[in-house]
């Protein structure tokens, strides 16, 4: 089977310019990407820049799952790192360059919990103002 095509994501993009962290792949790219490829034909792919979310720890776009026992901090640890995104805040010392939007997916906890950690966090006018603008909440558990 000869190895398929692949193009720069410029040359996928079309008419417009490849922006830095402005990257949306179309679909021939992502299918590009969903066949096994040779080592050096990997390494030869135009992929766009990292854009941290994290410094280190999240690159966008990629999602993090949190999983363990009940009990032992999931929910408390994503409340706290949310606050730090949306706001554009450092946390452990890891550089978060910019506010983010998050969505927070619950599939365990009563909604009553967030709410409670939120309202503990004390935060100042300015912060509840851009929380709102860049945290979203949805309990599967919950849901209307």
């Amino acid at each position: 089977m000869p190895e398929p095509v692949i193009k720069t994501a410029k040359e996928l993009l079309g008419s417009g310019e490849a922006r830095p962290n402005q990257f949306k792949p179309t679909p021939e790219y992502q299918n590009a990407l969903s066949m096994p490829v040779g080592l050096e034909r990997y390494l030869s792919l135009d992929i766009p820049k990292d854009d941290w979310m994290i410094q280190g720890l999240w690159n966008k776009p990629e999602a993090i799952l949190l999983s363990s026992g009940t009990g032992v901090g999931k929910s408390l640890v994503t409340a706290i790192f949310a606050k730090h995104m949306a706001l554009g805040e450092d946390i452990l010392g890891l550089s978060v360059p910019k506010p983010r939007k998050l969505l927070i997916i619950d599939g365990e906890m009563h909604p009553r919990q967030n709410q409670k950690r939120f309202n503990r966090m004390n935060l100042s006018v300015d912060e509840l103002a851009i929380c709102q603008k860049n945290l979203h909440f949805w309990n599967s558990k919950y849901s209307e």
